[in-house]
C-alpha cells in the first residue's frame, strides 16, 4: 500500500505539470548543510528528522528510508499554469462583475498560488486514498521555495472520509532547494559557475517548488542503523570545464550590471491582459528586457546539456525571470 502512495503522488503531480518528484531523507540534507558550514553560520537551519515514512514503502523498496520529497517541474508546467490563470480570471470576473478588478486579483502572486493550490489538492487526494484503504494517516510539512511554511494534518472524518486542514506557520524556514536536490542523487550543484542545480537530462531547465516532510501519524518502529548518515550517492559533474568557465564570465557581467542599477521594468499586467484575450504577450519580446536581466537568463542558457529539448519557451522563461513572485 505505502509504495503505491508514493507512486500515486508521483503520477498525480505529473498530471498537473509537477513532473519532478524525488524522495530523500532529511538527515542527509542536514548533514550536507552542516558540512558546508551553513548551520554554524546561521544561514540555514536543520530540518526535523522523523522516522522514515511508510508513505514511501516497506523495507523491500529503495525509498523505504525516506521521509521527505522534493517537488518541482520542467517546462511541462507552463500550459497547466496558463490554464489556471484563464480559469481564475473567468471565475473572478464572473464573481466581481469587473474585468479590471478580476485581473488585479489574479495577478497577485499567481504562480505561488498555482503551486500551493494544486500541490495541496494533490496531497488531499492522497490522504483520502491512504486513510480510506488501510486507515493509515500522515501529516505533511510544506517548505515552499519562497520561504513560507505550512502543515496539513487530519481534521477527522466527515461522511466517513478523512479530511485535512492546513495550518499556516508564523515562522518561515528557508530550505535550500538546491541542497535538497543534491541529496536526492539526481542533481549536481554548480557552485562555481551558474550556481544552479544541473540534471543529467534536463540540464539547468528544472525548477523546485517545495520540500514536503511526511510524518507517520502513528508511531513507527524503525531501525535507524539502516539509514545512511549521508546521501547514499551523489551525482558527478555532468558538464565540461569550458561551460563552467563561460558561466563564470557571464556571472561577472550579470553582477556588474545589477550592481550598477540596471533594473527591469515591464508593463506586466497589460501583457497578461493581452494574453488572456489571445493576443501577443509583450514579455516575449526580448528587446524589452534589460541588459542585466538578459545576462541572468544567458547564465542559465550557457549550459548546453538539455538545452535543445528542455529549454523553457520564451514566455515561460521571461515570466520566471521578471515576475516569478
Amino acid at each position: 500500500m505505502s509504495e503505491s502512495l508514493f507512486e500515486c503522488l508521483r503520477g498525480q503531480c505529473e498530471s498537473q505539470g509537477f513532473d519532478l518528484c524525488h524522495p530523500f531523507h532529511t538527515g542527509w540534507y542536514n548533514t550536507l548543510i552542516e558540512d558546508e558550514g551553513h548551520v554554524k553560520s546561521g544561514v540555514l537551519k536543520k530540518l526535523s528528522v522523523p522516522p522514515p515514512s511508510r508513505f514511501f514503502g516497506d523495507n523491500t523498496t529503495n525509498t523505504s528510508v525516506c521521509n521527505a520529497v522534493l517537488l518541482g517541474n520542467t517546462k511541462k508546467i507552463w500550459p497547466y499554469f496558463l490554464e489556471f490563470l484563464k480559469e481564475k480570471y473567468e471565475e473572478e470576473k464572473k464573481r466581481l462583475g469587473n474585468s479590471e478588478e478580476a485581473l488585479k486579483l489574479v495577478l497577485d502572486e499567481p504562480f505561488d498560488k498555482f503551486c500551493t493550490m494544486k500541490l495541496q489538492k494533490i496531497f488531499e487526494e492522497i490522504h483520502k486514498k491512504s486513510s480510506g484503504e488501510n486507515g493509515e494517516e500522515f501529516e505533511y510539512d510544506f517548505f515552499w521555495s519562497h520561504g513560507k511554511c505550512n502543515r496539513m494534518k487530519s481534521a477527522g472524518k466527515k461522511n466517513g472520509t478523512s479530511h485535512l486542514i492546513t495550518l499556516e506557520s508564523d515562522e518561515n524556514l528557508m530550505v535550500s532547494m538546491q541542497r535538497a536536490a543534491v541529496v536526492t542523487g539526481h542533481y549536481w550543484h554548480d557552485v562555481d559557475g551558474t550556481k544552479l542545480c544541473i540534471h543529467p537530462k534536463f540540464g539547468t531547465w528544472s525548477s523546485f517548488r517545495a520540500v514536503v516532510l511526511i510524518r507517520n501519524k502513528c508511531e513507527v518502529s524503525f531501525d535507524h542503523e539502516l539509514i545512511p548518515k549521508a546521501a547514499p550517492s551523489l551525482l558527478s559533474r555532468p558538464i565540461p570545464d569550458s561551460e563552467i568557465a563561460k558561466a563564470q564570465e557571464i556571472m561577472k557581467v550579470a553582477l556588474g550590471l545589477t550592481m550598477n542599477g540596471d533594473i527591469l521594468s515591464t508593463k506586466y499586467g497589460e501583457s497578461l491582459c493581452q494574453f488572456l484575450h489571445s493576443t501577443v504577450v509583450e514579455g516575449s519580446d526580448w528587446s524589452k528586457i534589460s541588459p542585466s536581466m538578459r545576462s541572468w537568463i544567458h547564465l542559465r542558457d550557457c549550459i548546453s546539456l538539455g538545452r535543445s529539448e528542455y529549454r523553457f519557451e520564451n514566455p515561460q522563461l521571461l515570466y520566471h525571470y521578471t515576475r516569478d513572485s
